[in-house]
């Protein structure tokens, strides 16, 4: 390893979990940000074929039963399709940008990885197994992946949707806005409630399962 690498490594084990990861990402950690932002510009954007949807309706009802008056109708449509087009131009843009941090990331984790290992004691790997190896090496720098190019993003983008989904709620009519909001609160209650307690231990015991399986299989084929 480097001095500039070994300085940056250092500087990265005083920040959080998601930030040491990206320091291995090196000058394309920017990526990341632009990538997660945006995310959260094509979920905002995502919002608009439902206001064109409620503008199409609004003068639907304005001219009843004269449904030809509503002349406005068509260019609702086609901002609508564009909307929704432009969301998902925007969203692979973000995924495009997260994706390449993320496989620079878990390249340069094995790389670093490796050469921790080329300069280990021969006593090393007699008290490590060679399949936890592999699965450090290998599995969890693959892992990372799923992280930083779709969970990073995909999160920025509901906090996103929440935000903007707020200010709908209550900017065309805050009684019915009220209505949906208890609605999420519900949901977002159950979401919790199945995500922690036995739920969350079942997981954990599943993600240990999976770790034992994983070196015992590639033991016995060693």
């Amino acid at each position: 390893m480097s001095e500039s690498q070994a300085t940056e490594a250092s500087d990265a084990r005083g920040k959080g979990a998601v930030s040491r990861l990206l320091a291995f990402a090196g000058p394309r950690r920017a990526l990341t940000y632009l990538g997660c932002a945006l995310s959260a510009v094509s979920m905002l954007v995502s919002f608009g074929p439902y206001v064109c949807i409620w503008l199409v309706a609004r003068d639907l009802i304005a001219v009843a039963p004269d449904w030809g008056a509503a002349t406005g109708i068509a260019a609702y449509g086609w901002w609508a399709f564009g909307l929704a087009a432009a969301s998902i131009l925007i969203y692979f843009a973000g995924l495009m940008c997260t994706h390449l941090a993320a496989f620079r990331c878990a390249s340069n984790m094995r790389k670093r990885t490796t050469d921790h290992l080329m300069h280990a004691s021969l006593g090393y790997f007699d008290t490590h197994a060679s399949g936890a190896l592999r699965r450090v090496v290998d599995g969890c720098a693959a892992e990372t992946e799923g992280l930083l190019a779709h969970k990073l993003p995909d999160t920025a983008g509901s906090i996103a949707m929440i935000v903007g989904m707020l200010v709908l709620f209550f900017v065309f009519d805050w009684r019915l806005g009220l209505a949906c909001l208890v609605a999420v609160i519900i949901s977002l209650g159950c979401m919790f409630y199945m995500m922690g307690g036995r739920g969350m231990d079942f997981m954990t015991r599943y993600m240990e399962s999976l770790v034992k399986m994983n070196k015992t299989g590639t033991e016995y084929v060693s």
